[in-house]
């Protein structure tokens, strides 16, 4: 539907069509379905030497304990053009950032007005997962049930 359209077309229809979008959540869970990758990190932090300071000199102290880190990605990438399908998402969710790569940016002016932040994942709808679970996630599931 979009191939024969310039980049200015797709991203200017895109944007004056912006404020009539609205997602439902069984749309936002099919496309997170399809398009969506979740992923967690698991490290130690390295331990630290504690000082202090005793007579005006720095004293080395006992070392701290190492602590568990774990970092959770939610990511979902698309084309440049698709970039208002990915903030009212973004929206949706109430959290998250959008980060276009240069590669598959026609038109590399417009790079800066699609970056924007968000807050992490610590309060983000994730219900929706765990009402409604990924067709995916159940196919998969069920695989590893029947085998």
């Amino acid at each position: 539907m979009n191939k024969n359209r310039s980049f200015d077309e797709q991203y200017n229809h895109l944007l004056l069509n912006k404020d009539k979008v609205k997602l439902n959540p069984y749309w936002v869970l099919g496309f997170v379905d399809a398009e969506g990758t979740f992923g967690s990190l698991i490290t130690k932090s390295s331990p630290a030497l504690t000082h202090s300071v005793k007579d005006g000199e720095r004293v080395k102290g006992e070392k701290r304990l190492e602590k568990i880190v774990t970092r959770s990605r939610f990511s979902i990438s698309q084309s440049t053009h698709d970039v208002f399908i990915l903030q009212h998402i973004k929206n949706f969710f109430n959290a998250g950032y959008l980060d276009p790569k240069e590669t598959e940016i026609d038109t590399l002016a417009l790079a800066p007005r699609l970056r924007a932040r968000g807050r992490g994942l610590k309060n983000v709808k994730i219900v929706l997962f765990t009402i409604i679970p990924l067709p995916k996630a159940l196919y998969l599931f069920s695989i590893i049930i029947l085998c």
